[in-house]
């Protein structure tokens, strides 16, 4: 009925710590121990040492009072009112603090950032919550104007922040929800005829052999270069690479991932020593620590370049276009859309579609056709 409380002390005196836990499926926040009825006042605390033993000690209170059948609910604590400022700042600790991906974590960190900015800059410092309207929001949002997914994306995330204001009670209603909102236009990746392949992984193999060794894990298995490729370990594969295994935590999916590797990725690997690695290192850096989240992106920019000069790729062919001629060479051969679906780990069928749709890969034919 309840989880286990938990201490968040950002280890920082000039911010609250408190406990937080979910009772019926509701979360609830704690700063002391009034509620209960215990003299516990961590925040009063002068150093960091005695504020978290206070803190382990309200922990040990609210789970006694909980297992006591005291309940949460009996509690009703005004929200306090604090500037949407100091708000948005509160909400860029707990996305720093929770287990959010890099990628969710900096959007979430830099719009916060240019959406305090943009108070102070307009002299609202201590506007509260409410006191934003859609206009305001609409105000912030033209800076973002340029395109219109670059537009959408600040929308969606300033949608967030607002939204986890709305569940902890901050404000009454999301003023993001009712901005105009703009067409996103999708990016093709076009994939590579089986003519191009085998030059442009030549190429990639002779001048640039990271990018060369992503680009062939990308087609002979499916798995995304940035937040999946780029973090592989010796440990990931087995003894003597014939397949991989991705916990849930290590794929997009969220899913744990297991596929066999073919031959063609299997003999790279092996001639790259990669067994002798630890279990923990790194199969492109062969240490601990990974390359950082630009740099196949950064790789393939001065590849790409070179490559479109020697005429061996099209201006819509991208270092994802290496998953999408995978994805048509599987469906071509299978004819199977729910196989692909889980090669791709996608948890959408319609998202596998679009991988063939975009190079229309899906070809209609009149014996395809309903008979009656």
């Amino acid at each position: 009925m309840f989880t286990d409380p938990k201490i968040v002390n950002l280890h920082d005196l000039s911010q609250r710590a408190y406990i937080t836990f979910y009772y019926s499926g509701k979360r609830y926040r704690f700063y002391n121990g009034k509620a209960i009825g215990i003299n516990c006042m961590p925040n009063n605390c002068d150093t960091l040492a005695a504020r978290e033993r206070l803190l382990k000690q309200l922990v040990r209170g609210y789970i006694k009072a909980l297992l006591s059948g005291w309940t949460p609910e009996e509690v009703k604590t005004p929200v306090q009112k604090q500037p949407l400022i100091q708000l948005l700042n509160q909400v860029a600790q707990d996305i720093e603090g929770g287990s959010y991906s890099s990628v969710y974590r900096r959007d979430i960190l830099k719009v916060v950032e240019s959406f305090s900015d943009f108070l102070v800059a307009e002299d609202r410092k201590g506007a509260l919550p409410d006191e934003i309207v859609t206009a305001d929001i609409e105000r912030f949002l033209k800076r973002f104007s340029s395109s219109g997914t670059y537009y959408q994306n600040k929308r969606r995330t300033l949608g967030a922040v607002f939204s986890r204001l709305l569940k902890q009670g901050y404000c009454k209603t999301n003023p993001v929800l009712e901005t105009t909102k703009r067409r996103a236009k999708a990016v093709l990746h076009q994939a590579y005829t089986p003519e191009q392949l085998a030059p442009v992984l030549q190429y990639l193999k002779e001048n640039f052999p990271h990018l060369y060794l992503c680009a062939l894990l990308m087609y002979g298995t499916l798995l995304r270069p940035h937040r999946e490729i780029r973090l592989l370990k010796r440990k990931h594969f087995d003894e003597h690479f014939t397949c991989f295994s991705l916990d849930g935590k290590e794929n997009k999916s969220g899913r744990i991932r297991s596929l066999p590797i073919p031959d063609f990725v299997r003999q790279e690997l092996v001639e790259r020593c990669i067994g002798d690695l630890l279990p923990d290192e790194n199969i492109f850096t062969r240490c601990l620590e990974p390359f950082n989240e630009c740099y196949f992106n950064t790789m393939w920019s001065r590849a790409k370049t070179k490559m479109l000069d020697l005429g061996l790729l099209q201006p819509k062919q991208t270092l994802y276009s290496f998953r999408h001629a995978a994805s048509v060479n599987v469906f071509t051969r299978t004819q199977n859309l729910k196989l692909l679906q889980q090669l791709l780990g996608h948890s959408n069928l319609n998202t596998s579609l679009i991988y063939l749709r975009s190079i229309g890969a899906i070809q209609v034919e009149s014996s395809m056709m309903p008979e009656l």
